[in-house]
C-alpha cells in the first residue's frame, strides 16, 4: 500500500503495468492499519471456498467438447457413438459393444445428469437377486422343527404355543445370510485353518522362486566349493608337494585352491545348462520346495556361477603371477624343478596318477631339459601359460558380452561368443592341466565337469535331432495371428503362433518353455519363449512381442505372408524345458500376475486347468477311479491378473475366457482380472470424450454396485461380470464387454484343416479363435 497526496490508496497488483488507484478520501494509514487488526473479516470456508475453487480451477474440456459436438449438423446418437468408438480404439477396443456405446452416449447427448447404471450391471444385480431368492428357498427347506426331549418338572411353567413357535423359529430358521455363512464355513473347512493357508502360501511363494529364496542354496554352494578348494590345496601343497612352498612361496597354496574352485564352478555352470536333465529331475522334486528351488532358479545359479568363476580364476591367475612364474624363472637349473614337479616324480609322489601320457599336450616335455627364463617364455612357450592366456581372454569376452545392456543391444554377439565359449572353455581347461606339474596328474576339469558336460551335450544332441528330423516337416507354423505394431508394422507387434509339435522327443507339461529357431533368417540362433497352450491342446502355441531384431523379423514375415499370400517362415523348436510356473498347479490357491506378454506361462496354466476340470466342476478321476488323486486335487481357486496397455491383447486369451464363461462349473473356481493401463494420446478429443464418459458412468455404477453388494453379499454376485476391484473398495473405472466371451455356437476352435486354409490372420479378424 502506498499513501498519495490526494487522499487515495494505490494497490500494486502483479501483472499490471500501472497501479490501480482507489480514491478513498482523506485516509489515515495508521488508523486503517489499526482497523484491519481490530475488524478482521473471517476467511472463506465451507461451500463458499468450494465454489471459489471450482470457479478458479474447473476443467471445462468436457463442457467445451460437448458444446462443439452439439453444433454439428449430423449430431445425434449415431454420431455420438461414432466418436466414442473412435476414442475407444486408442485403448485397444476396436469394436465397442453396441449396448456399452449407447450407455456412454447418454453422457454426451444430454445435459442432464445421467443416473441409470450400465445394462451389464443391471443384469448382474438381477442375477444376484435370483441367487438371493434361491438362498431364501434353501433356507426354507433347511427349517426343522425337532427339539431335544427334556423331562418335565413341576416347577417349570409350560410355555405358550406362541412362545414355542418363536423360539423354534429363532433357533432353527436359516436366512440367506445364514446360508451364505454356511457356505463360507464349508469352504473354509475344505481349505483348512487360516494358519495352514498361511503356511501353504509361504511354501507356494518359495517354490515359485521368491526374492531371496535361493540364498540358502547359493550360500551352500559357495561353502561347498570353498571347502573343496581348501581341502585340495592342503592335500597338494602340504602332503603331495611339501617342497613347493620353498620354491614358489605361499601363493602356490592359493593358486591350487583357486584352480580347484574354478574347476568346480565350471561343473556347476554346465549343470545349470543341462536343461534336458533338469526337466527330467523336476517330477521327482515337485511338491518339495527345497528341491524345487535350485531347479526353478537354474538361470540365477548359472549367473552366480559365472561370476564366482571369474573371481576364483582371478585368484588362480594372480597367485601364479606373483608366485609360480617368478619361482620357475629364478630356479638354478632344470634338476631343481624336476625334483619338485609331479610329472618328473610319478613313482615317489603320493596320490599322483601314474602311467598317463598326454604326449604333445605336455609342452615343454617333462622332466624339464631347459628352464624358461623370461616372462614371455613362461606365458607363451608353455602349455599352462599359453592356455591360461587364452582362457583369460575367453572368460573376459563372455563376461563382457553377457552384461545386461550389451546383451540386449548386441544379442547376436552374445549368442555366438557364448556358444564358442561353451566348446572352447572345457577343452582349453583340459589342456591347461595336462602338464601335471603340481597336481594329481590329470586335469581337474575332468573330475568336476565331465558328467555335467556330458548331460549338457545330451541336450544339444536332442536339439540337433529335432532340427534335422522335424524342422519344416512335422514341425511347422500352422497359423499365425498378428496384432500389428507401430504404424501397422512389425515394431511392437504381437505374434501368436500355432506350431505342430514333434511326433517324438517332446514331453510337455504346463508352464514349460521352448526354443524357436528361424533357419532362413538366423540358423544358429535359438530364442526361448514360454509355451502358452495347454497340455491337451493339439498345437504348441507361443505369444511373441516384436521388441528385438529376431522377433520383429518374425512378425514382418508373418505380415508379408498374409499380404502376399506366401508361405509362413520355416521354424524349428527345441524343448520343452522346466520353468518356475510348473509348481503352481500343486497349490490350493493360485494367484498369477502378468503384464503384456508376461502372461504367456499363465495362459498355459489356464488352458490346462480348464481342460482338465470337467463340466460339473469336479476333478478328474485318478487311477483306480479314485477321485482327487490328480495334481489338481488341492486346487480351490485360481486368479489370473493381466495388465496391458491395449485391450486388444486380451483377444489372445479369448478361447480360454470364453470357456470359463460358458462353463458354469468354472465360474466359482477360475477368476480372470483384466486391467488396461494405457492412456489416450495428448490432445486427442475423441480419446478424451470416451475416457471421460466412461469415468462418469463408472461413478454411477460404483454407487449402485456398492448398495447391491451390501444388500445381497458377495456370494450371490459371483460371476464373470463381477467387478472384483470394486469389491475391495478400489475406484478403477470399469467397461463391460461381450466381445471377449463368445457363445458356444460361435466358439469355434480351429482345426488342422481350417488353419491350413487360413494360415495368417489379424487379431481384429472376425474369426478370432
Amino acid at each position: 500500500m502506498k499513501g498519495h497526496g490526494q487522499g487515495a490508496v494505490a494497490t500494486e497488483i502483479q501483472g499490471l503495468t500501472q497501479p490501480v488507484v482507489v480514491p478513498r478520501g482523506d485516509i489515515d494509514l495508521d488508523e486503517l492499519k489499526e482497523q484491519t487488526y481490530t475488524k478482521r473479516v473471517p476467511p472463506l470456508a465451507g461451500e463458499d471456498e468450494k465454489q471459489l475453487n471450482l470457479a478458479a480451477f474447473e476443467d471445462r474440456r468436457w463442457q467445451n467438447a460437448r458444446r462443439f459436438l452439439m453444433q454439428l449438423d449430423d449430431w445425434g446418437p449415431e454420431r455420438a457413438q461414432s466418436v466414442l468408438a473412435q476414442g475407444a480404439k486408442h485403448f485397444g477396443v476396436w469394436d465397442l459393444d453396441p449396448w456399452m456405446s449407447q450407455t456412454l452416449a447418454r453422457h454426451v447427448l444430454t445435459q442432464e445428469n445421467v443416473t441409470d447404471p450400465s445394462p451389464a450391471l443391471e443384469q448382474l444385480i438381477q442375477r444376484s437377486k435370483d441367487n438371493f431368492e434361491e438362498f431364501e428357498a434353501i433356507a426354507d427347506r433347511l427349517v426343522t422343527c425337532s427339539t431335544p426331549s427334556t423331562p418335565k418338572t413341576p416347577s417349570t411353567p409350560k410355555p405358550s404355543q406362541q412362545n414355542v413357535e418363536r423360539s423354534l423359529a429363532k433357533a432353527t430358521t436359516m436366512t440367506a445370510k445364514h446360508v451364505s455363512k454356511h457356505l463360507e464355513d464349508k469352504l473354509k473347512k475344505e481349505r483348512g485353518t487360516a494358519s495352514s493357508l498361511m503356511q501353504d502360501g509361504i511354501e507356494w511363494k518359495a517354490s515359485l522362486l521368491a526374492q531371496g529364496s535361493l540364498r540358502k542354496w547359493k550360500v551352500l554352494l559357495h561353502c561347498l566349493v570353498f571347502g573343496i578348494g581348501l581341502a585340495y590345496a592342503f592335500k597338494v601343497v602340504f602332503h603331495m608337494y611339501p617342497e613347493a612352498i620353498d620354491t614358489f612361496g605361499w601363493p602356490v597354496f592359493f593358486a591350487r585352491m583357486g584352480g580347484m574352485m574354478a574347476a568346480c564352478w565350471t561343473g556347476i555352470l554346465y549343470w545349470t545348462m543341462a536343461r534336458g536333465f533338469l526337466s527330467y529331475l523336476y517330477p521327482f522334486a515337485r511338491g518339495k520346495s527345497v528341491l524345487v528351488e535350485p531347479l526353478d532358479g537354474h538361470k540365477d545359479l548359472h549367473i552366480m556361477s559365472g561370476m564366482a568363476l571369474c573371481a576364483t580364476a582371478s585368484l588362480h591367475i594372480i597367485s601364479h603371477i606373483i608366485g609360480t612364474v617368478p619361482g620357475i624363472m629364478q630356479a638354478k637349473d632344470a634338476s631343481n624343478l624336476n625334483a619338485i614337479v609331479g610329472c618328473a616324480n610319478e613313482a615317489t609322489t603320493s596320490g599322483y596318477m601314474k602311467g598317463i601320457d598326454f604326449g604333445f599336450l605336455q609342452w615343454p616335455s617333462c622332466p624339464f631339459r631347459e628352464i624358461p627364463r623370461t616372462i614371455e617364455e613362461v606365458l607363451f612357450k608353455t602349455m599352462p601359460g599359453l592356455t591360461g592366456i587364452l582362457l583369460l581372454a575367453l572368460l573376459w569376452a563372455m563376461y563382457y558380452t553377457a552384461k545386461d545392456q550389451r546383451r540386449k543391444n548386441h544379442f547376436d554377439l552374445f549368442w555366438y561368443v557364448h556358444n564358442v565359449g561353451i566348446v572352447l572353455w572345457p577343452a582349453l581347461l583340459f589342456m591347461h592341466g595336462t602338464n601335471g606339474w603340481i597336481g594329481t596328474g590329470f586335469p581337474l576339469v575332468a573330475f568336476t565337469a565331465f558328467l555335467p558336460i556330458t548331460l549338457y551335450a545330451w541336450s544339444r544332441i536332442g536339439r540337433s535331432l529335432r532340427y534335422i528330423l522335424f524342422a519344416g516337416r512335422a514341425v511347422k507354423i500352422l497359423h499365425a495371428r498378428v496384432r500389428p505394431g507401430k504404424g501397422g508394422g512389425a515394431d511392437g507387434a504381437l505374434t501368436y503362433l500355432k506350431i505342430s509339435p514333434p511326433p517324438c522327443l517332446w514331453r510337455f507339461k504346463p508352464g514349460m518353455y521352448a526354443f524357436i529357431c528361424m533357419p532362413q533368417y538366423a540358423p544358429l540362433q535359438w530364442h526361448p519363449f514360454t509355451i502358452c497352450s495347454g497340455k491337451g491342446d493339439p498345437t504348441v502355441d507361443f505369444l511373441i512381442a516384436g521388441v528385438g531384431d529376431w522377433t520383429r523379423e518374425l512378425a514382418r514375415r508373418c505380415l508379408e505372408a498374409k499380404e502376399n499370400n506366401s508361405p509362413l517362415p520355416l521354424v524349428a523348436i527345441d524343448g520343452p524345458y522346466i520353468a518356475p510356473t510348473q509348481s503352481a498347479l500343486t497349490k490350493k490357491v493360485l494367484v498369477a500376475v502378468g503384464a503384456g506378454v508376461g502372461i504367456t506361462p499363465f495362459l498355459s496354466l489356464m488352458s490346462t486347468i480348464i481342460s482338465q476340470l470337467d463340466n460339473d466342476g469336479d476333478l478328474p478321476e485318478g487311477a483306480g477311479g479314485k477321485r482327487g488323486s490328480s495334481k489338481f486335487a488341492r486346487l480351490l481357486e485360481v486368479h489370473f491378473y493381466w495388465m496391458t496397455r491395449n485391450a486388444d491383447e486380451f483377444l489372445f486369451a479369448q478361447l480360454q475366457i470364453s470357456r470359463i464363461v460358458t462353463h458354469k462349473s468354472l465360474l466359482g473356481k477360475v477368476f480372470v482380472h483384466l486391467h488396461v493401463t494405457g492412456k489416450a494420446p495428448e490432445r486427442d478429443a475423441s480419446g478424451f470424450v470416451f475416457r471421460e464418459a466412461l469415468r462418469r458412468q463408472s461413478e454411477i455404477d460404483r454407487k449402485v454396485f456398492k448398495d447391491a453388494l451390501k444388500e445381497r453379499g458377495l456370494q450371490a454376485m459371483l460371476g464373470p461380470s463381477l467387478p472384483m476391484c470394486w469389491v475391495n473398495g478400489a475406484k478403477e473405472d470399469i467397461m463391460w464387454t461381450a466381445k471377449l466371451a463368445l457363445t458356444p455356437d460361435k466358439l469355434k476352435v480351429d482345426t488342422m484343416e481350417s488353419m491350413a486354409e487360413n494360415s495368417v490372420s489379424l487379431h481384429t479378424d472376425e474369426k478370432s479363435v
